[in-house]
């Protein structure tokens, strides 16, 4: 019959390993990475509107604008901008917005209130 030796202790957190005898440096001394500007794409333009405004200026041009014409402009996803007309032009601001079937596609665009 064989006997299982003893578990041996695990070295705790005191037992374990010398740690050096100075101090961490204070948070305010550490070197903090530089940041790295993020380059705007060459196909976006530098806006000074909110995005949400670029967004109504292209609705509001007689024509209408189309989905690939938003996400173009705002670098958003195309569900993204069809969510914030959605959500933040049709219910939040009340603005009409429709959206008319052509040849080309889809084009939305703000009409008048009903």
């Amino acid at each position: 019959m064989s006997k299982k030796s003893p578990a041996k202790p695990r070295p705790t957190a005191a037992s374990g390993k010398r740690r050096s005898a100075q101090p961490p440096a204070p948070k305010s001394l550490k070197a903090k990475p530089e940041r790295v500007a993020k380059q705007q794409s060459a196909h976006r333009p530098e806006a000074t509107l909110p995005k949400k405004d670029q967004l109504i200026t292209l609705l509001q041009s007689a024509s209408g604008t189309t989905i690939d014409a938003m996400t173009h402009q705002t670098g958003w996803q195309a569900h993204t901008v069809r969510g914030v007309i959605s959500g933040v032009l049709r219910k939040k601001l009340g603005l009409n917005v429709i959206c008319e079937k052509t040849d080309q596609g889809n084009r939305y665009k703000i009409t008048a209130s009903a």
